[in-house]
C-alpha cells in the first residue's frame, strides 16, 4: 500500500494541489499555518502577536521572525541564519 502511495496516489494527489493552489493568495489561515510549521511559541506570540492577527504587510517580517526565533537558542546559529536573511545582530555591549 505505501508502494502505491508514493509511486501512483501521492503524485496524482500532488498534482491536485497544485491546480487547486494555483490562484492562492496570502491569507491569515497561510500565514497561521506556515507560522505554526516554523514552530513559534509563546515568546513570538508576546512579541510579534497572535499569527492570525498578524496584517498582510507584516507577513514577510512575521516569517522572517518565526525563522530566526527558531535558530534563537544557540548564538552561533542564529547568528547564521541572522546573516542569511540579512538582519544584522546587536553588537555585544
Amino acid at each position: 500500500m505505501v508502494h502505491d502511495w508514493n509511486r501512483v496516489l501521492r503524485p496524482r494527489a500532488l498534482r491536485h494541489l497544485v491546480a487547486q493552489t494555483a490562484d492562492m493568495k496570502w491569507n491569515p489561515r497561510l500565514m497561521t499555518v506556515l507560522l505554526n510549521e516554523l514552530w513559534i511559541d509563546d515568546s513570538f506570540v508576546e512579541l510579534v502577536g497572535e499569527p492570525r492577527r498578524i496584517r498582510h504587510d507584516q507577513y514577510a517580517q512575521a516569517v522572517a521572525l518565526a525563522i530566526l526565533f527558531r535558530y534563537s537558542w544557540q548564538p552561533d546559529r542564529l547568528a547564521a541564519i541572522a546573516k542569511q536573511l540579512g538582519v544584522p545582530l546587536p553588537t555585544p555591549r
